[in-house]
C-alpha cells in the first residue's frame, strides 16, 4: 500500500478525539487523492480488497467507513468494466459523498429544531458534529438554548463540545461523568450521537448506555442525532473494539491494578424515543426496513 496512505491510517486511528463525520471527511480526502493519482496516471489498482480492510481496522467502530467500503466493494466488483472505468466510478462516488457530508449535519439540524425549541434544556455526551450543529441552529433560530455536557473520560472529547457550544453564544454547563445522574432533573431531553446504528441497538461513546437507561427511568425523552450513512446491518461484519492504552486512565497505575480502557459501547435502540436523520425522524420499524434492503458487496464474504 502507498506509504501516504498507510501514513494517514496510522494519523486516522490515533484520532481520539474527532467526531465520526470528521474522520469521515478525512477518509474521503485520503481516498480522493490516492484514487486521482491512480487515475491520472492509469497505474493498475491496487489490491482493493486491503485498501478497504485498512481502511476499516484505522477507525473499526465506525459505521460511515463500512457503507463507503461497501460502496466501493459494490464498484471494484463490476468485473464488466476494466481499471480506469471502476476508478472513474469511485471518485464520482467519493466526490458526492464529499459534497453532502456537511449539507447532511445541516438537514439534521432543521428536522431538530422543534424538538430543541420545545425542549431546550438539553444534556449530551461526547462530541458529536450532528449534535453540536443541531444546538447551533436552534440557537442561531432563537431557541435559548441551554447545554449540559459531561466530559467523556478518558479522552474528554465533552470540552472541545462545551467550547464549540459557548463560542456559538449557548449557555453552558460543565461537569464530571458521574455527575450526569445530578443533573438529569435539570434538563428536558437528551441528545446523542450514534457511530452505528443498527436494528435492536446503536454505538456510541462509554458511557451514553447508562445515561440513557437512567433518562428512561427518569422518564426523560432521548434521541439520536445522527446521519443515515451511520446505519449498518447487525449481521455484516463489524470491528471488535480494541483495549486503549491504559495510561489514558491512570498514567502511574500500581502494576497490579488491572486497568481497562475502552471508548465505546452498544446502547438499546429502544432506550431512544426517535432517531433524527437528514432526511428526517425515524423509528424502529423504518430503520429495520432500511436495513433489510441493504444492498451487501460480495466483499463482506472475505472480509
Amino acid at each position: 500500500m502507498n506509504d501516504d496512505l498507510q501514513q494517514t491510517w496510522r494519523a486516522i486511528a490515533a484520532d481520539n478525539l474527532s467526531g465520526a463525520s470528521e474522520i469521515y471527511s478525512r477518509v474521503l480526502n485520503a481516498l480522493t487523492q490516492r484514487f486521482s493519482l491512480l487515475h491520472q496516471t492509469t497505474k493498475a489498482l491496487p489490491d482493493w480488497p486491503e485498501l478497504l480492510r485498512e481502511m476499516l481496522h484505522a477507525q473499526p467502530m465506525m459505521a460511515p467507513l463500512y457503507n463507503l467500503a461497501n460502496q466501493l466493494a459494490l464498484i471494484f466488483e463490476q468485473e464488466h468494466l476494466n481499471e480506469q472505468e471502476r476508478l472513474a466510478q469511485a471518485l464520482a462516488l467519493l466526490q458526492t459523498e464529499t459534497l453532502q457530508a456537511s449539507p447532511s449535519n445541516d438537514a439534521i439540524a432543521k428536522h431538530a429544531l422543534a424538538l430543541i425549541a420545545d425542549k431546550p434544556r438539553v444534556l449530551t455526551h461526547s462530541y458529536s458534529g450532528a449534535v453540536a450543529a443541531a444546538l447551533e441552529y436552534a440557537f442561531a433560530k432563537g431557541v435559548n438554548v441551554e447545554a449540559y455536557l459531561s466530559e467523556a473520560r478518558p479522552a474528554n472529547e465533552g470540552r472541545r463540545m462545551a467550547e464549540r457550544l459557548a463560542c456559538a453564544g449557548s449557555a453552558v454547563h460543565f461537569f464530571v461523568d458521574d455527575a450526569r445522574a445530578h443533573f438529569l432533573n435539570e434538563v428536558d431531553a437528551v441528545l446523542l450521537g450514534a457511530d452505528r446504528i443498527s436494528e435492536q441497538a446503536f454505538v456510541n461513546k462509554i458511557g451514553s448506555r447508562s445515561l440513557a437507561q437512567l433518562a428512561s427511568v427518569q422518564k426523560i425523552p432521548v434521541a439520536v442525532l445522527a446521519a443515515r450513512n451511520k446505519l449498518w446491518p447487525a449481521n455484516l461484519p463489524f470491528g471488535q473494539e480494541p483495549e486503549h492504552p491504559r495510561e489514558e486512565v491512570w498514567g502511574e497505575a500500581p502494576t497490579k491494578i488491572k486497568l481497562h480502557n475502552f471508548y465505546f459501547e452498544e446502547i438499546a435502540l429502544h432506550l431512544a424515543q426517535r432517531v433524527i436523520t437528514e432526511n428526517g425522524i425515524l423509528n424502529s420499524k423504518s430503520i429495520q426496513n432500511d436495513l433489510r434492503s441493504f444492498h451487501t458487496a460480495e466483499f463482506w464474504k472475505q472480509a
